[in-house]
């Protein structure tokens, strides 16, 4: 099955009513007619909707995978390098456009990481390093700083400090330090500090 049929359907289900396990089983169900594994299916779902620039399409095949998400090994790799992808197009949109729709999908992307932690640890050192750049190009982007208001950047940015341990002594902290710790918003600085006194107190 063609990946635009697939995700047609696939999309069909969400538009169809409440998200249910019997929808997760169904969607399930039509990954393996693409006959590959589930995390390429997922990858291959997630990146049609980018490049079709359907920022609807790409929430929804996040919240699937934040939903049946079991992988292990290369299928993790594999994810990852998917997110980092996703996160590559979405900044220069980002920044464009000023979508909040984008920032959504920060959290959400963000979110799936931070509850499995093995998409950090079971990257290369290369690919690593290309998802710490793009952390740091999302640590620079502006948003309100009004706390009235919820920003699912700001969350998601509390999300990559929350992750910075899971980088490493070095890489980790580095990160910290160069994106966070002189952050344009205050409480976002404090976070960075907070993260660094924890698992790095010889570095504040």
């Amino acid at each position: 099955m063609k990946i635009q049929v697939l995700n047609e359907r696939v999309q069909k289900l969400f538009r169809s009513g409440s998200y249910s396990m019997d929808t997760t089983k169904q969607i399930e169900a039509k990954l393996k007619t693409l006959k590959k594994e589930k995390g390429v299916a997922i990858s291959d779902l997630l990146l049609f909707n980018l490049n079709n620039k359907d920022l609807k399409g790409v929430n929804a095949i996040l919240g699937f995978l934040m939903a049946v998400y079991d992988f292990e090994g290369e299928e993790e790799q594999i994810i990852s390098l998917a997110l980092i992808k996703i996160l590559a197009k979405l900044t220069p949109l980002y920044r464009k456009s000023g979508n909040l729709e984008i920032e959504t999908l920060y959290y959400l992307i963000f979110d799936i990481i931070f509850q499995n932690t093995g998409l950090i640890e079971e990257l290369d050192l290369k690919s690593k390093e290309a998802l710490i750049c793009e952390i740091i190009e999302i640590s620079k982007l502006k948003y309100s700083e009004d706390k009235t208001k919820d920003s699912d950047l700001l969350m998601a940015l509390q999300k990559i400090i929350d992750i910075g341990f899971y980088f490493g002594d070095q890489k980790g902290k580095k990160m910290l330090e160069s994106g966070f710790l002189n952050h344009f918003d205050e409480f976002i600085a404090g976070c960075a500090k907070d993260e660094l006194e924890t698992n790095w107190p010889d570095s504040i």
